[in-house]
């Protein structure tokens, strides 16, 4: 779990690209991305740490995370990488489809999921949903109660459900939303 802030070969990001390499048993590494743009960056920065096989599959869609396809291509992975971006659209796209099924199924199966921001809240087991709006620090602090701060424990059961993750906490100063 990563907080973003772009990956670097010989960087910071170094360490837990390799780390989900190392323990992804059968080194395939599926990078999931509801962006079209994708390039092979990520993937290819997964191969030079030994990956056999690393892929960029873009599920842009409630409907694509749906289908079958989706869960039979997933499935042959072992590790699981989902990029930043809106983690309200990873939240609205895979909640209740295959795609869910899928990272669940990985996950007990002993495989490693992953990612990095939107990537790495989707993966909490509270998630911050940010399905209004990213709730500023200050109005957070204000009031707790405010209609932009949307959690959800219903997606991947992974920790205990007493643990939130979020991300950027220093860069965008989030300590205000995580305390509400």
């Amino acid at each position: 779990l990563a907080g973003g802030a772009g990956e670097t070969s010989g960087g910071w990001s170094d360490a837990p690209y390799r780390w989900v390499v190392e323990h992804a048993v059968n080194k395939r590494i599926a990078i999931i991305t509801y962006d079209a743009a994708a390039t092979d960056w990520i993937p290819n920065y997964f191969k030079g740490f030994g990956a056999k096989a690393a892929k960029n599959i873009i599920i842009a869609s409630r409907s694509t995370a749906d289908q079958q396809w989706v869960y039979d291509t997933l499935i042959t992975y072992d590790g699981v990488f989902i990029k930043g971006g809106d983690q309200s659209k990873y939240y609205e796209y895979y909640k209740g489809t295959k795609t869910q099924q899928a990272l669940q199924y990985i996950y007990d199966k002993g495989g490693v999921l992953s990612g990095t921001s939107a990537g790495t809240a989707i993966l909490s087991p509270i998630v911050y949903t940010a399905t209004l709006a990213s709730v500023d620090p200050a109005a957070a602090l204000q009031n707790a109660y405010t209609s932009q701060i949307t959690l959800a424990s219903d997606f991947i059961n992974t920790l205990p459900k007493k643990y939130i993750i979020d991300t950027h906490f220093a860069e965008r100063g989030r300590f205000g939303r995580i305390s509400a």
